[in-house]
């Protein structure tokens, strides 16, 4: 019991690792691009802000990422020769579920909403 408790540690540590190097990676390229977007007037985002940003992108993919990991290991053990296609077929309901669940879950982590205050812009809006 121990073995298999630690075979499911070390998986999230990989997915861990992994995450983060490649966030570490993309890091320069996203600054760049942060950036460019200050110099063009195309954002007025806080640096502070735009860290707490990337913070939150990896703490919001990062138990995604792990839970696909585990479920993709399971299937690769317990299916060895079709583990891919019982992957690809799991693929579409995550997405929809994924496709729903933004607007309503993750977009509210990095924007506040609120009601038009324009109410004639409200009305023609529809």
């Amino acid at each position: 019991m121990a073995a298999a408790r630690f075979k499911f540690l070390s998986k999230l540590v990989y997915v861990f690792v992994l995450s983060l190097l490649t966030m570490i990676i993309s890091f320069p390229i996203k600054w760049i691009g942060y950036q460019l977007s200050l110099h063009y007037g195309v954002s007025s985002q806080s640096t502070a802000s735009w860290l707490k940003d990337q913070t939150l992108d990896f703490w919001i993919q990062y138990p995604l990422l792990a839970l696909c990991a585990i479920v993709f290991f399971w299937l690769i053990q317990k299916r060895r020769k079709r583990w891919w296609l019982y992957a690809w077929c799991l693929t579409v309901p995550v997405t929809l579920f994924l496709f729903f669940i933004q607007p309503v879950v993750i977009d509210p982590l990095y924007n506040n909403f609120y009601p038009l205050k324009d109410q004639a812009l409200e009305r023609r809006r529809y």
